[in-house]
């Protein structure tokens, strides 16, 4: 009896009432709909921000990684000519002097020469390391442990005449010379110092000359490209927000939707 009760009292219960904004009842307000083009505007902007983040990205990963390993200097002098004319980039990989090998073109600090340079540091070639027997003839001739020096990255034309020089080179140090032999100011002039054998320390070494393409490629463009292109993704997303705010008020005033006070 108790039940049969309830369930009359449950039939006779008055259905609920749809709001008057509603087109039949549902237990929720209708969301505005989206028209197609909207959503591939939508799939767009967001297109353009993440695309422009992931270039951003790559472009600062690339510059990170170059200046971690390289570094590029401007050759000042025509002491290295004609390898590297003045005015020319020199792509430098910074390795300590451990790494140094004969006839390797090196970045090193000049502070055992007390000379300021350029920046504090030349750029010359390893002509011998410690412990080789080199003997520089007054022609610029030079012998490397006996043997006559084969040089093919020499200036070409004749060497001017000079002072001759016999040296063991000493443990942990490297004697250097510029490519243009006639106007280079190198560890030859240093040896005249009387208190010097013109030799620099392996430790001043702060890199080798290398081939700009075996180098990490940098793209500073593309931290440029993706900013702009993050910039016009959230122009476009804002832009489409403000359509989606006049819209859906055009559509509360129709009485589609409710008023955003509206419960």
């Amino acid at each position: 009896m108790p039940a049969q009760a309830a369930g009359a009292r449950a039939g006779k219960r008055k259905a609920a009432e749809p709001f008057p904004w509603q087109h039949g009842w549902q237990p929720y307000p209708r969301r505005i709909p989206r028209t197609g083009a909207s959503r591939l505007m939508i799939a767009v902007w967001l297109g353009l921000l993440a695309a422009g983040a992931v270039t951003a990205a790559l472009g600062v990963g690339s510059i990170i990684r170059y200046r971690s390993d390289y570094r590029t200097i401007d050759q000042s002098s025509a002491s290295m000519s004609p390898t590297y004319w003045p005015g020319a980039e020199v792509t430098i990989r910074q390795v300590g002097g451990s790494a140094v090998r004969d006839g390797q073109v090196i970045l090193f600090s000049v502070r055992d020469w007390g000379a300021p340079g350029i920046g504090g540091t030349y750029l010359k070639r390893v002509i011998a390391q410690g412990g080789d027997h080199l003997v520089i003839h007054s022609d610029g001739t030079v012998e490397l442990n006996g043997s006559p020096l084969h040089e093919p990255y020499l200036r070409p034309g004749p060497l001017a005449p000079g002072a001759p020089i016999d040296i063991t080179v000493p443990e942990g140090r490297l004697f250097v010379m510029g490519d243009n032999r006639n106007n280079s100011n190198d560890s030859r002039y240093r040896t005249q110092n009387g208190d010097s054998d013109g030799t620099i320390a392996r430790s001043t070494v702060e890199g080798v000359a290398v081939d700009p393409a075996s180098a990490p490629v940098r793209h500073p463009g593309w931290v440029m490209t993706g900013f702009w292109l993050v910039i016009a993704g959230g122009a476009g997303g804002a832009i489409n927000a403000s359509r989606a705010k006049l819209r859906a008020a055009r559509l509360t005033a129709a009485g589609v939707l409710p008023p955003p006070d509206e419960d």
